[in-house]
Formats: C-alpha cells, sequence, structure tokens
C-alpha cells in the first residue's frame, strides 16, 4: 500500500490520503503511459492489463504493505514564473 504524504513548504501541513494505488494506463494513450511511468518511478504498482495474466501481480499487490511517499505541493507562484518555449 502507498502512502502519500503532501506538504506544503508554506505552513507545513501534511495531509495523509492513508489508501493503496495501483494504476492501470488507458492504451494507446501517451498521458496515460507518462502517468503511469512517474507513478512507478514513486513505487507505485503499474499493471497493463487485469486478467489472468496480472491476476498474481494485483494479489501480491492487495497484500503488499504500505509504502510510504513524500510529495511536496507545488509553489503556483514559482510555477508561473518558470520559462515557457514560444514553440
Amino acid at each position: 500500500m502507498i502512502e502519500f504524504r503532501c506538504c506544503s513548504d508554506q505552513d507545513n501541513a501534511i495531509s495523509d490520503l492513508n489508501i493503496k494505488l495501483l494504476s492501470i494506463p488507458v492504451i494507446d494513450q501517451y498521458q496515460q503511459q507518462c502517468n503511469a511511468t512517474a507513478l512507478a518511478q514513486l513505487g507505485i504498482k503499474v499493471l497493463k492489463d487485469l486478467n489472468e495474466e496480472t491476476k498474481q501481480d494485483f494479489y501480491e499487490w492487495v497484500a503488499a504493505p504500505k509504502i510510504p511517499v513524500e510529495m511536496k505541493a507545488n509553489d503556483i507562484k514559482q510555477t508561473f514564473t518558470l520559462p515557457v518555449g514560444n514553440g
């Protein structure tokens, strides 16, 4: 199980969602694949499909312990100051 903690630099507030996440990205959708790759890098289980072939992977995910993941909240003001290409 993944344990997400969202931390705000401004007030150090911590929100613990305490949920399990499993990603099954939509086939042939580039953004879905990118999101799944990012989630996998955080340690979140990603499956290509949910079927007989992936059943064991799913059961292992259900039985797995929580994995703590700490994420800092975006600073929106800072984000808006980033350079954007005029492509």
